[in-house]
């Protein structure tokens, strides 16, 4: 059979033939054409029922694979580009075909082609990212309750979400508290995104620290914003946390409540 006549069944609606020209353009070699296999197996995916993870072929689950990987790059180029806001296609299906692969994994044997390790991190990164998305929609309760709190970007976007209130401040400082000797973390390359999440964080633990009223508290916060002053490489956030040493410098500080 020839490429045109298993795209004319494709085109006609068999699923079997989506999946064989997907599997064809992923392949190795010239034949290998990442956005021809993404359409066909998204053409695949879209025309069968996906809800009942237990019931989906490991042939199917490569595809969803394939897809989560390809919609990665996407959004990696959309973020570098248009920014977030403008990639909501791609962050939804990452976050879609992540979630199904890994939802699946967690409950069958493994599948010859998959990495099973590859594909959790995809999971975690597309939370992440759907997280983000949700929290500049202004949604952060479901920004939330969709990121996975063993990745430590996630943890600090889910700290941005929280409402801090007298009551949680504890748990809060708990929760986040690893920023403040997390020297690798400082140092990490960040997207925009990323290192908005991490000097808002940075600054509130900081006001956190300094309102312990314990002894050498300031001195504490301070020496916290140096570490990080000295181990970041953008100069965006070299800037912003310039202004704040300088307050600390001459004992000049805002108040902050904690409110509902």
């Amino acid at each position: 059979m020839t490429i045109e006549e298993a795209e004319a069944r494709a085109n006609a609606g068999d699923i079997e033939y989506m999946l064989l020209l997907g599997e064809y353009y992923a392949g190795q070699g010239e034949k290998s054409v990442p956005g021809l296999a993404a359409k066909w197996f998204n053409k695949a995916c879209e025309s069968m029922d996906l809800s009942d993870v237990s019931k989906l072929s490991p042939r199917v689950v490569k595809a969803l694979f394939y897809l989560s990987g390809f919609n990665s790059i996407l959004l990696t180029l959309g973020i570098e580009g248009e920014g977030l806001d403008k990639c909501k296609e791609n962050v939804l299906d990452y976050y879609k075909y992540s979630y199904l692969v890994d939802a699946y994994l967690k409950t069958h044997q493994a599948i010859e082609g998959i990495d099973s390790r590859m594909a959790y991190n995809n999971f975690v990164d597309a939370s992440y990212w759907y997280g983000f998305y949700l929290y500049l929609q202004g949604a952060e309760d479901d920004a939330m309750r969709v990121l996975n709190l063993n990745d430590k970007k996630s943890r600090l976007l889910y700290a941005l979400c929280c409402k801090v209130t007298d009551s949680n401040l504890d748990d809060y400082c708990k929760f986040i508290s690893f920023v403040e000797d997390d020297v690798e973390l400082a140092r990490t390359e960040k997207n925009t995104y990323q290192e908005l999440v991490y000097l808002e964080i940075v600054k509130k633990q900081a006001t956190i620290i300094r309102m312990m009223e314990t002894q050498n508290c300031i001195d504490r916060a301070y020496n916290f914003l140096m570490m990080v002053y000295n181990e970041i490489r953008n100069e965006q956030l070299k800037q912003g946390l310039a202004e704040e040493l300088g307050h600390y410098r001459k004992n000049i500080f805002g108040k902050m409540k904690y409110v509902e």
